[in-house]
Protein backbone atom coordinates (compact mmCIF):
# COMPACT_ATOMS: atom_id res chain seq x y z
CA UNK A 1 0.00 0.00 0.00
CA UNK A 2 1.66 3.08 -1.11
CA UNK A 3 1.14 6.43 0.97
CA UNK A 4 0.34 9.26 -0.42
CA UNK A 5 1.32 12.40 1.01
CA UNK A 6 -1.60 15.16 2.02
CA UNK A 7 -2.24 18.23 -0.28
CA UNK A 8 -1.65 20.31 2.87
CA UNK A 9 1.59 19.01 3.41
CA UNK A 10 3.14 19.26 0.26
CA UNK A 11 4.28 22.93 -0.79
CA UNK A 12 4.35 24.62 -4.00
CA UNK A 13 6.09 26.55 -5.97
CA UNK A 14 4.87 29.52 -4.77
CA UNK A 15 5.30 28.28 -1.39
CA UNK A 16 8.78 27.24 -1.43
CA UNK A 17 9.67 30.54 -3.10
CA UNK A 18 8.65 33.28 -0.74
CA UNK A 19 10.01 30.76 2.39
CA UNK A 20 13.23 31.01 0.52
CA UNK A 21 13.40 34.64 -0.65
CA UNK A 22 11.69 36.32 2.67
CA UNK A 23 14.70 37.42 4.20
CA UNK A 24 15.92 38.68 0.51
CA UNK A 25 12.59 40.94 0.74
CA UNK A 26 13.75 42.77 3.81
CA UNK A 27 17.13 43.26 2.97
CA UNK A 28 15.31 45.25 0.30
CA UNK A 29 13.06 46.56 2.54
CA UNK A 30 15.86 47.83 4.73
CA UNK A 31 17.79 49.05 1.49
CA UNK A 32 15.30 51.27 0.79
CA UNK A 33 14.92 52.36 4.69
CA UNK A 34 18.05 53.81 4.84
CA UNK A 35 17.65 56.59 2.93
CA UNK A 36 14.71 57.75 4.81
CA UNK A 37 14.03 59.38 7.54
CA UNK A 38 13.48 57.89 10.71
CA UNK A 39 9.77 58.76 10.87
CA UNK A 40 9.25 55.92 8.32
CA UNK A 41 8.95 52.80 9.96
CA UNK A 42 10.97 49.47 9.00
CA UNK A 43 8.51 46.78 10.12
CA UNK A 44 5.72 48.31 7.16
CA UNK A 45 8.19 48.49 4.38
CA UNK A 46 8.85 44.97 5.61
CA UNK A 47 5.51 43.91 5.40
CA UNK A 48 4.65 45.60 2.06
CA UNK A 49 8.02 43.59 0.38
CA UNK A 50 6.85 40.51 1.81
CA UNK A 51 3.07 40.65 0.13
CA UNK A 52 4.67 42.02 -2.85
CA UNK A 53 6.67 39.12 -2.56
CA UNK A 54 4.19 36.50 -2.13
CA UNK A 55 2.10 38.09 -4.82
CA UNK A 56 4.99 37.82 -7.73
CA UNK A 57 5.61 34.09 -6.08
CA UNK A 58 2.19 33.03 -6.77
CA UNK A 59 2.91 34.68 -10.91
CA UNK A 60 6.40 33.47 -11.66
CA UNK A 61 6.43 30.83 -13.77
CA UNK A 62 9.89 29.21 -14.88
CA UNK A 63 8.63 27.85 -18.01
CA UNK A 64 7.27 31.31 -19.28
CA UNK A 65 9.70 33.53 -17.83
CA UNK A 66 12.53 32.63 -20.74
CA UNK A 67 15.19 32.04 -18.17
CA UNK A 68 14.70 34.98 -16.01
CA UNK A 69 15.70 33.96 -12.30
CA UNK A 70 13.11 34.48 -9.51
CA UNK A 71 15.09 37.40 -8.20
CA UNK A 72 15.25 38.67 -11.01
CA UNK A 73 11.62 38.62 -11.96
CA UNK A 74 10.63 39.85 -8.32
CA UNK A 75 13.20 42.55 -7.54
CA UNK A 76 11.84 45.32 -9.34
CA UNK A 77 8.32 44.97 -8.01
CA UNK A 78 9.21 44.14 -4.79
CA UNK A 79 11.16 47.34 -4.48
CA UNK A 80 8.79 49.22 -6.56
CA UNK A 81 6.06 48.43 -3.77
CA UNK A 82 7.91 49.66 -0.89
CA UNK A 83 8.74 53.30 -2.69
CA UNK A 84 4.76 53.23 -3.99
CA UNK A 85 4.25 52.92 0.02
CA UNK A 86 6.83 55.48 0.95
CA UNK A 87 4.86 58.22 -1.53
CA UNK A 88 1.48 56.97 -0.07
CA UNK A 89 2.58 57.60 3.20
CA UNK A 90 3.88 61.05 2.51
CA UNK A 91 1.25 61.99 0.67
CA UNK A 92 -1.20 61.23 3.43
CA UNK A 93 0.73 62.81 5.99
CA UNK A 94 1.18 65.80 4.07
CA UNK A 95 -2.29 66.16 3.14
CA UNK A 96 -3.96 65.87 7.08
CA UNK A 97 -1.52 68.42 8.18
CA UNK A 98 -2.38 72.25 7.94
CA UNK A 99 0.48 75.36 8.04
CA UNK A 100 -0.24 75.86 11.57
CA UNK A 101 0.56 72.47 13.02
CA UNK A 102 -2.74 70.50 13.74
CA UNK A 103 -2.37 67.21 12.20
CA UNK A 104 -6.13 66.96 12.52
CA UNK A 105 -7.24 69.66 10.06
CA UNK A 106 -6.41 68.84 6.65
CA UNK A 107 -4.57 71.09 4.57
CA UNK A 108 -5.60 73.63 1.72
Amino acid sequence: METQPCSRCAMTLAEKLFEEHLSWASAIAKNVHRKLPPSFDIDDLKQVAHIELWKRSQLYDPQNERGVPFKGFAYIYIRGACLMSIRRKNWVEATHESLTGDSRVPAK
